[in-house]
């Protein structure tokens, strides 16, 4: 079985075999603009976690007012809308995190 090929690191020299896979940065060529439906307590979380990464949570959506607080808390850059009104604002990647 041949092994899966690993990330390309900065400069674009290979990833020797055998380096740890946590030793090795994930570089994207730009930043990701994101929007959230569901911003709940993982939602919201995994928001925060991509604006600290560099990109940028445009919009988000809440249903209930602790949703709303949250949002506020951790995305204060975000715009609070509809989910349809995020789904368009989210034009790399729609992130939807409601209850199953």
């Amino acid at each position: 079985m041949s092994a899966l090929p690993r990330p390309a690191v900065p400069g674009g020299a290979a990833v020797a075999p055998g380096t740890p896979t946590s030793a090795v940065p994930l570089v994207f060529p730009r930043a990701l603009t994101i929007g959230v439906i569901g911003s709940g307590r993982v939602g919201a979380v995994l928001a925060a976690a991509f604006t600290a990464a560099g990109h940028r949570v445009v919009a988000a959506s809440g249903r209930s007012q602790v949703s709303r607080d949250r949002i506020a808390l951790l995305l204060p850059d975000a715009a609070l809308g509809t989910p349809d009104e995020v789904a368009a604002a989210a034009t790399d990647l729609l992130l939807i995190a409601v209850p199953d």
